[in-house]
């Protein structure tokens, strides 16, 4: 009898007539047989690229708790599915909820556009007097274990700090309800993060659900209707990153046991109510909040851990009731309008680890009892105009690693405000200020720095050589200063410097060549200077190996982005050109905090080719050397072509000679300009083997000879010039791809000349010269795929801070300057 029954196949009805659940009752046989079907309708739907589940064997007689993805239960039945990174695109399988014991599913990180019958996967109904004869869910019921918060210091990559659900005892067993003399069993973990999923969310049948992720999508619409319906058991929420709307004041009162909120880069309008208190951690950064903030909003009792109200439109005076948030480790005030003085009560929060009160109009009085912040690590108080002197509060913060102070408009005070004697500051951001007078000497005995920027002010003098005791910087920024002199010859001491901008002054003398040194710079930028001499042959030795100063930094928790990055990175990053225009492309207020860590840590941004004369590409890091607008002589060194971790180099603008030497054909370059020297010689067929390359500038120099018809082996050169140089000859048809290119790439060459033929077009010789001005299919294609696989895997919640619950520069010509008056 209790066999006959667990075969019956049971609907629940609500009371609008809506069936909301099918069960196939204890049919071990029936899990296999959706989960074939599954396996078959993903491979229907992802021909090429697919996940574990393409493993899973076709035959009906094998258990599927071995299947990799596949979780069950302590009677083997399905209890979770993980097919998280899977490579699924397209529409979501529609039968879901036949597997009637499911309670925890993570479809994240695909390409998913739809959910299926998801919020079907309650209503899985089973006779109570069943499990007294059979108890397959009673013992395996347990209670779900409070989610944590995250202890890495790198949580800060958003507004709030990121949480982790830590119960991953929770994938054997689903929620059991009693309803009306039956049980009913729900998805109780729902992960569907980072997909293309669109439309309005609708998840109200989803009564038991704990832990819901639908960050980084494309939903949209009103979320109200989800609200109570959601509410009884519902502990973690994650709604950030999609375009939804609705009033949020009050919305989640009725859900008692909310802990984790985040609501951040959407469209929500409303106010902060008092009901927030009873959170854990709320982030409702980038929505349209408005009003100001009343006392009552943190009562006593507040259990506040991480608040994040960044980019809102959020006005006056904030609290001073904040200070009975006493667990607070995570403030976030950032790009508000908040006035007046910053609260006294913010000194009460003793656990206070992070604080950003960046971007508001607050008075430059910081109050003396923020030094009661024992555990404050990070600090940024920029672009509040502050003007004056530093304020020498920041001097007593001992326990500070990052500081932010860029933008305020400080004249003065950078000694006496005891900012460069704290002991533990790894990252000093002084950057768009107002400062004079010479560099400080004092930051070469700030043993810990790793990140000194003072570029944008008025600095003048120059580069102090104990600079170069700065064993562990990673980034020296001074460019747009008024430095003089030469670059010391110690600055190649700091062989863990990855990036040396230097850009905008009035240096000169010779490039010491002890820069080959620098093994782990990749980016370095000294255009607009007065540089004189050669190229020293050692500067092909820098970046060769920056692998020891990222495995530091992916090995070293206390490295995390914070607030800021998006103006740093547009200033270090030559938006003009690929691949740094692509970061330009994908780079949003959220994001750009996920790209600097990944930056940091040696991961790539953007697909590029590491062997010139491949095809592959792969996301590895990419850098750049900029010498434009100097003054330097002589021929650039063959040994260059050893800069295999090289994708953009600018020589323009210069007075060099010689030859182009063909060794430059060995570098996997997207972009080669130089441009406006005295060049002179034939264009080296070697060249015509950078397959990667993108743009090519060699205008205004003395180029000789035919210009190579194995230029057409350049399939992906969207930009060519090599105007102004008289004594280049040849007769080119233009055909195929190319066809778009025109007189303007040849401007100033007499012996060139262009023929089209108008007739149907054959396809290109090896020996035609074609140039493009457009960018090729293969190209756009690449850019697209790769483009979406890299957004997808930035979005990891980049305000947004519930981490997988327990599922887991322009050119020197064409750039500003420094725009001091305007706040980023």
């Amino acid at each position: 009898m209790s066999r006959l029954l667990r075969s019956l196949c049971l609907f629940l009805v609500t009371a609008d007539g809506v069936v909301i659940g099918v069960l196939d009752g204890g049919n071990r046989d029936g899990e296999v047989e959706v989960l074939i079907d599954l396996k078959r309708f993903l491979q229907k739907n992802n021909k090429v690229t697919r996940g574990a589940y393409g493993a899973w064997p076709e035959s009906d007689s094998s258990s599927p708790c071995g299947w990799r993805g596949v979780g069950c239960g302590a009677d083997g039945r399905v209890t979770s599915l993980d097919l998280s990174g899977a490579s699924i695109s397209g529409p979501a399988f529609g039968n879901f909820s036949r597997l009637t014991e499911l309670a925890w599913l993570d479809l994240s990180d695909n390409t998913l556009r739809g959910v299926g019958d998801i919020n079907q996967c309650c209503g899985l109904v089973h006779l109570v007097n069943m499990m007294a004869l059979d108890d397959p869910y009673g013992k395996r019921v347990t209670e779900y274990k409070e989610t944590q918060l995250q202890s890495r210091e790198n949580r800060r990559q958003g507004d709030a700090a990121p949480i982790k659900d830590r119960s991953q005892g929770d994938r054997n067993q689903g929620d059991a309800a009693p309803i009306n003399g039956f049980t009913l069993l729900c998805l109780t973990h729902l992960n569907l993060s980072r997909n293309l999923i669109s439309g309005p969310l609708n998840m109200s049948g989803l009564t038991r659900l704990r832990t819901i992720d639908v960050s980084g999508n494309r939903l949209q619409g009103d979320i109200t209707a989800n609200f109570p319906a959601i509410c009884a058991d519902l502990t973690v929420l994650n709604v950030s990153t999609n375009m939804l709307t609705g009033n949020i004041t009050g919305l989640f009162d009725g859900c008692g046991k909310l802990e984790f909120v985040d609501l951040s880069s959407n469209k929500f309008v409303g106010e902060l109510w008092p009901g927030v208190a009873k959170f854990r951690l709320l982030s409702v950064a980038k929505n349209m909040l408005t009003g100001s903030i009343p006392p009552a909003t943190f009562p006593e009792g507040c259990k506040l851990e991480s608040l994040g109200l960044s980019a809102n439109q959020l006005v006056r005076k904030f609290p001073d009731s904040i200070s009975k948030c006493s667990n607070l480790t995570y403030l976030s005030l950032w790009e508000n309008g908040f006035t007046g003085a910053i609260p006294v009560g913010m000194g009460e929060l003793t656990v206070l680890h992070t604080l950003i009160l960046g971007k508001n109009m607050f008075d430059p009085q910081i109050p003396l009892r923020l030094t009661n912040c024992t555990k404050l690590q990070f600090l940024d108080l920029s672009s509040n105009m502050f003007g004056g002197d530093v304020q020498d509060i920041f001097g007593r913060l001992a326990s500070l690693r990052h500081l932010m102070l860029h933008h305020n408009n400080y004249s003065g005070g950078l000694v006496a405000s005891g900012v460069l004697q704290l002991p533990l500051l790894t990252r000093l951001d002084l950057s768009f200020n107002e400062f004079t007078g010479e560099l400080p000497a004092m930051v070469a005995d700030m043993k810990r720095l790793q990140y000194l920027m003072l570029a944008c002010n008025k600095f003048s003098g120059g580069i102090p050589p104990t600079y170069g005791r700065l064993a562990e910087l990673q980034a020296l920024d001074l460019s747009y200063n008024k430095l003089t002199g030469a670059i010391p010859v110690s600055i190649g001491n700091l062989t863990s410097l990855l990036w040396l901008m230097l850009a905008g002054n009035q240096l000169s003398g010779e490039i010491p060549p002890e820069i080959g040194n620098c093994t782990s710079l990749l980016w370095l930028n000294i255009a607009g200077n007065k540089l004189t001499g050669k190229i020293p042959p050692e500067m092909a030795s820098i970046g060769r190996d920056p692998a020891p100063t990222f495995a530091k930094n992916r090995n070293d928790p206390s490295v995390f982005a914070g607030s800021g990055e998006c103006q740093a990175m547009k200033r270090w990053i030559p938006a003009s050109y690929p691949p740094f225009s692509f970061v330009y492309s994908i780079m949003t207020w959220e994001n750009c905090r996920s790209i600097w860590d990944r930056i940091l840590k040696g991961y790539g941004v953007a697909p590029i080719r590491t062997n010139y004369s491949s095809p592959m590409r792969s996301e590895t890091t990419s850098g750049y050397v900029q010498l434009s607008g100097n003054q330097l002589s002589g021929e650039i060194p063959p040994q260059m072509g050893e800069m295999r971790n090289l994708s953009l180099l600018l020589l323009d603008d210069n007075r060099l000679t010689g030859r182009l030497p063909p060794d430059i054909g060995q570098l996997p370059l997207l972009v080669l300009n130089v441009s406006r020297n005295n060049i002179s010689g034939t264009i080296p067929l070697e060249i015509c083997s950078m397959l990667s390359l993108e743009m090519m500038d060699l205008s205004y120099n003395n180029f000789s000879g035919e210009l190579p018809g194995s230029l057409i082996q350049l399939t992906e050169l969207n930009s060519f010039n090599v105007s102004y140089n008289p004594l280049l000859s040849g007769t080119f048809r233009t055909t195929g791809q190319f066809g778009t290119f025109d007189e303007q790439s040849f401007l100033g060459d007499p012996l060139i000349s262009l023929r089209r033929d108008a007739s149907k077009q054959p396809p290109p010789a090896a020996s035609d010269a074609v140039i493009s001005s457009g960018m090729s299919r293969r190209t756009i294609m690449m850019r697209f795929l790769s483009g979406f696989i890299i957004v997808a895997s930035l979005l990891l919640p980049p305000v947004g801070f519930i981490a997988y619950f327990a599922f887991k520069v322009p050119h020197l010509r064409d750039q500003p300057a420094c725009p001091v008056s305007r706040r980023p």
